[in-house]
């Protein structure tokens, strides 16, 4: 089998769809809400270009995930998120990358900018 899935028992959930053997990339994903609205963005570039996402990015060496869940939010939307919280963790490869991904997913309501 080309590919596995798994799901744990923990929280925030992992859900592990995955290429066996390949290098892991952490990544960021972000979704910041005001009541019933959710901020997305245009993807410019990589995987998804020209689509709507939420906001992220890569982790830089020596980052905490959360460190760099922040950064992309003020990078990209100009925004300080005040209650920043990981929602899951999904890692998946496509096929046509040997790469791995491990994206760490947070949400958050209260920010300023």
């Amino acid at each position: 089998m080309l590919y596995e899935a798994k799901t744990s028992g923990s929280y925030p959930p992992v859900i592990k769809i995955v290429k066996k053997g390949d290098s892991m990339k952490k990544v960021t994903l972000c979704f910041l809400r005001r009541g019933d609205e959710i901020l997305l963005a245009i993807k410019k570039r990589g995987f998804g270009v020209g689509k709507y996402n939420g906001i992220g990015g890569k982790v830089e060496p020596g980052e905490t995930i959360e460190a760099a869940a922040s950064r992309e939010l003020q990078e990209e939307a100009g925004v300080l998120p005040l209650d920043l919280k990981k929602q899951a963790i999904v890692r998946f490869a496509l096929e046509e990358s040997p790469e791995e991904l491990e994206v760490h997913v947070f949400g958050a309501s209260r920010f300023s900018g």
